[in-house]
């Protein structure tokens, strides 16, 4: 009987610790789906309307980090004290008008310092926030499809 009450007991704090090791976990409220285009952009060359993102950017006081001309793809950053903003934009060829028109994409986030991290490490913006550190940017990536 003592061996079976020390087997019950065993069980159950081994099944606590797993409990109480899993990371704790958040609600995602994005929903699941596919990006929209911030724009469209006409032309029928990829390399001169990424020439014009590259220029937005760097205009905008953004360093580009990294840039795939073949996939038509441009990575910047803006330092912000020990913390900095990061844009992604890609274009890619709109369906419906493939060869006249290319659909402008645009993601971004901000990263900081964070405990027990050496790298800056992807933070979680407030909707005001987001809109207060990207909104000019993306008024002025905006502005491409009309030029």
């Amino acid at each position: 009987m003592r061996f079976l009450s020390l087997g019950v007991m065993v069980a159950a704090l081994v099944a606590a610790g797993e409990v109480f090791s899993q990371t704790p976990r958040t609600v995602d409220p994005t929903p699941l789906e596919r990006p929209k285009p911030l724009c469209q952009i006409k032309g029928d060359a990829v390399r001169p309307a990424l020439q014009l993102v590259f220029d937005t950017l760097e205009s905008a006081g953004y360093a580009i980090t990294q840039t795939d001309w073949d996939r038509g793809e441009v990575r910047a950053t803006r330092a912000d004290g020990k913390a900095e903003n990061r844009i992604i934009v890609w274009l890619e060829w709109d369906v419906l008008n493939p060869g006249k028109q290319l659909n402008l994409f645009f993601s971004a986030g901000r990263f900081e310092p964070f405990f027990g991290s050496t790298e800056l490490r992807r933070v979680q913006l407030a909707a005001n926030e987001e809109q207060q550190r990207f909104a000019a940017i993306r008024k002025a990536l905006t502005a491409l499809s009309r030029g």
